[in-house]
Formats: C-alpha cells, structure tokens, sequence
C-alpha cells in the first residue's frame, strides 16, 4: 500500500496489515510528522492463495483496537521506485515486507513474554563481578581497559611490583652539582616476580620532560614479601627540571611470574 506524508509528500510502501482495524497513526521517517491514515477497505498487499501472506493478515488484523503509534522507518517500510521494475515487483515485494514484519513481531512477542529485566540485571551484574575479580586479566587481554580502571580508583598492577619511599636530593659537592633519586621496590603478591628497570625522569615546571634515564635495582627477582632498594645519580642535571617522575621502563617487557 502506497501512503503518501501530508507534510513532506515523502512516499513509502507500507503493509495494509498494520493498518487494520481501525487505522493507525504513522511517523514519517523523513520529517518526522505524525499523521493518521485510515485502514484499507482490501487486502490488496495479499494474495488469497498465498497462504503464508493470509496468516499474516488474519494475525495482523487480530491486534488489539487502537493499537500503538507506528514509526514508519526501516522497520515496517521501505521507499517507493518509481521505475518500471520496481512497480513490475511491488506485490512480490510487499508480501516479503509482510512476512518479515510478521516474523519481527514474533520475536518482540515472544521477548516481551521473557523476564528480561531479571536476566539482564544478572548478565550485568556478572560482568561487573568478573571484571572486578579478573581485572588484571581483563587488562593483559585489553590494555586500554586500564586507564578505565584507574579513573574508577581501581588502578591494575600487571607487573606485581610496587615503588615505595621515593625521594630525591639535589647536592652540590667538589666536582659539581648532583640529583640523587631513592627507593624501593617492593613485591606484595604470592609470586615472585623479576624486577625490571626503573625509569627515572625530569620534567620542566610545565610538564616538559628534558631528560630522563633508566638504572637497574640490586636485584633482578623479588620472593614474595621481598623488597630492595634503587639509587639513580645524575651529575649535573638539567637547570629547567623541577619535578621528577619515577616509573618501571615503559620499554621492559611484563615478564610472566612463576609461583
């Protein structure tokens, strides 16, 4: 069935099915204007000896009165051709609009009649849980995940180590002046785990990194409950540095832990 917008005169084809019994109101997918059209006195979209397109009718026409507002988008239309093939294959066309729209309420039918909400809740709520627990697994497979992770307070340690006590000194002596940068890694899980390079570096007041430089710890693995110690020296640093950032070497692999 051909339906026309009294607004745009944007032209659709529409299943009469949808119209029945008492008519609908219609959204155009162009404009956006809601109007109503009456229901077709026929079943001219149907063929009678198609018995595939008649039960869609019958079960269409079996909707409750006033039914709801439709929006004519993709869903329930598709745009008319006004070329000679495209009206050649109308009717074929709109039975196969019919039955697709009747398989579509179907299954919304059918969705309607589950518990969606309860089921939903607990597909979430067994996400949440398991990327709470596993989040360090989530991580190894999704890096990205971790900045999601520490903007929720929930920072993801994959290396299994920790920088404590850092602390760093300017001082001048015979030979020159010297920044001295402290700390300790420590290993607070049930692995041991090998001790990558420490990444010592200096930023101007704005942020600007101006130098930095990578020094080894005195120990290559850490038991669990381990600590040691780190101590980088720099002479003559940079007269433009005024804070320093220490990290583990963004170049060292994560190497895998051993129980």
């Amino acid at each position: 069935m051909l339906i026309v917008c009294p607004s745009c005169e944007s032209e659709f084809a529409i299943d009469p099915a949808l119209l029945r019994p008492n008519g609908r109101k219609l959204r155009c997918a162009s404009c956006r204007e809601v109007f109503f059209i009456d229901a077709p006195d026929d079943e001219e979209a149907f063929d009678a000896d198609d018995p595939v397109a008649a039960s869609l009718a019958r079960r269409m026409r079996g909707e409750e009165e006033a039914g709801p507002e439709i929006a004519v988008d993709a869903r329930n239309l598709r745009p008319t051709a006004h070329d000679a093939s495209g009206q050649r294959a109308g009717g074929l066309l709109r039975r196969l609009t019919g039955a697709v729209t009747g398989l579509a309420y179907g299954i919304c039918g059918a969705l309607r009649r589950l518990p969606l909400t309860p089921i939903f809740a607990m597909l979430l709520l067994g996400m949440v849980i398991g990327g709470l627990i596993g989040r360090e697994s989530v991580v190894r497979q999704l890096p990205a995940t971790a900045q999601l992770y520490e903007m929720a307070g929930m920072p993801v340690n994959l290396r299994g180590l920790e920088l404590m006590e850092v602390r760093s000194e300017r001082t001048r002596e015979d030979d020159g002046e010297y920044l001295t940068v402290h700390g300790t890694i420590v290993n607070r899980t049930d692995r041991s785990h090998m001790v990558p390079p420490v990444a010592v570096i200096l930023r101007a007041e704005t942020g600007q990194p101006v130098y930095s430089w990578n020094v080894e710890a005195d120990r290559r693995t850490l038991h669990p409950g381990e600590n040691v110690g780190f101590r980088a020296r720099l002479v003559a640093p940079p007269a433009e540095a005024r804070q320093v950032l220490v990290r583990f070497a963004a170049n060292a692999e994560i190497a895998g832990s051993r129980d």
